[in-house]
């Protein structure tokens, strides 16, 4: 989706109408990311796995709970 987004904007007479079903996918697949990522880092601290240390360094943009 990204290649197809950056082709597009290369062209000189890029509109966002030819982009905007990239970039719902985009967003979209944004929207269940983020809440899974949350979740897999909650459940790594309570249940105390031997990545406990990776989850507690890994950034989430946009998140408002980062060290």
């Amino acid at each position: 989706m990204i290649k197809k987004i950056m082709q597009e904007l290369s062209n000189d007479g890029a509109e966002l109408k030819n982009m905007s079903e990239f970039l719902s996918i985009i967003y979209h697949d944004n929207e269940i990311a983020h809440p899974t990522f949350r979740a897999w880092k909650r459940a790594v601290e309570w249940m105390n796995l031997p990545y406990l240390e990776s989850a507690r360094n890994a950034v989430i943009p946009g998140d408002k709970d980062q060290p």
